[in-house]
């Protein structure tokens, strides 16, 4: 069975690789095709340094994933899938993230000790500003 579609607002807001969003200072698509399998950006992050991300995942209004695959973060591999679905009259996302920092048995040992818990907190902070993020941008038909 199908889920409901989520609301466009949301998916436009968060595909959209030319532009930014919360925690990104800068995007620039870098592939041939700015949306779809294969799409991908070089994103400069506000707070310093840059990332270069590809989708893996597309399907409209329900599901994307993003692949890390260059990055000045001490991080080895990174993969985010969101699922989007329609809850009442908003949309629900959720996030699984993997993944595995550089410096071997050291970068374990730093996700338990630091990493972990930045990232769980800049993951929530990232979640509130892209709710206001697509409020702001992306309001609702009148």
């Amino acid at each position: 069975m199908r889920r409901p579609k989520a609301s466009g607002r949301c998916w436009r807001a968060w595909t959209r690789f030319s532009t930014t969003t919360p925690g990104i200072a800068s995007s620039e698509v870098q592939s041939a095709h700015a949306e779809g399998v294969g799409a991908s950006r070089h994103c400069d992050l506000r707070d310093g340094g840059w990332f270069r991300e590809k989708v893996t995942v597309w399907e409209p209004h329900r599901e994307l994933e993003l692949e890390l695959h260059d990055c000045t973060l001490p991080v080895l591999r990174l993969r985010h899938h969101y699922t989007l679905t329609a809850d009442g009259s908003g949309t629900r996302v959720e996030q699984r993230q993997e993944y595995q920092l550089k410096y071997g048995p050291l970068g374990a040992l730093l996700d338990v000790l630091v990493v972990r818990r930045k990232w769980d907190a800049g993951i929530k902070r990232f979640f509130a500003g892209l709710k206001d993020f697509v409020e702001k941008r992306y309001p609702e038909p009148s």
